[in-house]
């Protein structure tokens, strides 16, 4: 009776033997450049501010001056940023990180 190998093919079965056994030979480390790293990592990050960032500021651009709950009094500067609030949470930050 004739093996599998024989019956699919005239050649003679092959014997596979490994011939790198150490994980480190078989997976070669890809090398990358930490400019190439940071500038892909900046365009995540930039494409991420402007996909949120631009909706949101339409939206409130968009319902701002409906949302005056006092009629006497006018409605604050548009976006006033807390600056103390931003100042402390980069401190605590990098004071974290480091």
């Amino acid at each position: 009776m004739r093996d599998r190998a024989s019956r699919y093919s005239s050649s003679p079965p092959i014997a596979i033997t490994p011939t790198k056994t150490a994980s480190a030979d078989r997976y070669p480390q890809v090398q990358v450049m930490p400019s190439s790293m940071a500038v892909e990592l900046a365009g995540v990050a930039v494409a991420g501010l402007l996909l949120g960032a631009v909706p949101a500021a339409g939206a409130v651009a968009a319902v701002y001056r409906r949302l005056d709950v006092h009629l006497l009094r006018p409605p604050t500067p548009l976006l006033d940023v807390p600056w103390a609030a931003v100042a402390a949470t980069v401190v605590v930050t990098v004071a974290v990180a480091g």
